[in-house]
């Protein structure tokens, strides 16, 4: 999920409720009814209240489902399209519901006055599901450039950048004084050396799991720091992470992103 949704509280309008509570606000609503009532569980009243109650806990439930649908940060699938009517948003070819989400909440950057970061972001995201990541900069007055990235490992697919190109050099998305440059984000290789300690029963496991996380594509122009590495090798049931390398961090220049493309791992008893 999108780091926009990921301190966002639960909202307060969804019900909680369990079972003991619902069927105890029946209970006291028969005392009520029925002065000196004694529920006893064999008794077909005490059955039926029962029914009562898990039927509203179900209740209760389903509508806190249904709701969830029509909430930007849990739809999916039709609601989620149907949501997107509201910004003006379709949903392309290829896009997943995650995608789909993010690319709704950059839509509102794209109302704005043509030519900030966000704005040329959000249009170059739109032109293709494939695009995987952008990175926009200035490096004068007057020059954007815009970079990106794509999930394909063979990089930018044939007809991607002419799309981007045309899309960015459109009269409302481009400012008059902006001279815009489209290119492809240059990979910058790196290979890991690392030793673990694990337990031996876990250490297939814990390698998938390690080889998930790194390949993850990196942001463009971001540091990939020493600290991070170790952090995406601390996954569960491992006890200790040395890195043998890189020894210090990888710095990318805007343009750049790094790719992890070995990893070699000694394994230690825990």
């Amino acid at each position: 999920m999108s780091r926009v949704f990921e301190n966002l509280a639960v909202p307060t309008v969804f019900e909680v409720a369990d079972f003991e509570s619902i069927f105890n606000e029946l209970l006291n609503e028969v005392y009520k009814a029925v002065p000196g009532y004694k529920p006893v569980e064999s008794d077909p009243y005490h059955l039926i209240l029962e029914a009562f109650a898990y039927r509203e806990l179900y209740l209760k439930s389903d509508f806190n489902l249904r709701l969830k649908g029509l909430l930007l940060p849990y739809a999916s699938d039709t609601n989620l399209d149907n949501i997107a009517t509201h910004y003006g948003v379709e949903r392309l070819t290829g896009d997943d519901d995650d995608a789909f989400r993010i690319r709704i909440v950059r839509s509102l950057d794209s109302h704005p006055t043509a030519g900030s970061r966000e704005s040329y972001e959000y249009h170059a995201y739109s032109v293709h599901s494939l695009i995987d990541d952008v990175y926009v900069f200035s490096p004068a007055i007057g020059e954007v450039n815009v970079v990106i990235a794509t999930h394909e490992e063979s990089g930018l697919a044939d007809g991607i950048k002419a799309q981007v190109e045309s899309v960015l050099s459109g009269e409302k998305v481009r400012p008059i004084t902006d001279k815009v440059t489209v290119r492809e984000a240059k990979e910058k290789p790196i290979s890991i050396q690392v030793t673990i300690s694990c337990p031996l029963q876990y250490r297939s496991q814990v390698e998938a799991e390690i080889r998930a996380n790194t390949n993850k594509n990196q942001a463009i122009g971001k540091t990939l720091s020493v600290f991070q590495l170790v952090r995406l090798f601390s996954v569960d049931e491992v006890t200790n992470v040395s890195l043998k390398a890189p020894t210090s961090e990888t710095v990318c220049a805007p343009d750049e992103r790094i790719v992890i493309t070995d990893i070699q791992i000694d394994w230690e008893d825990a």
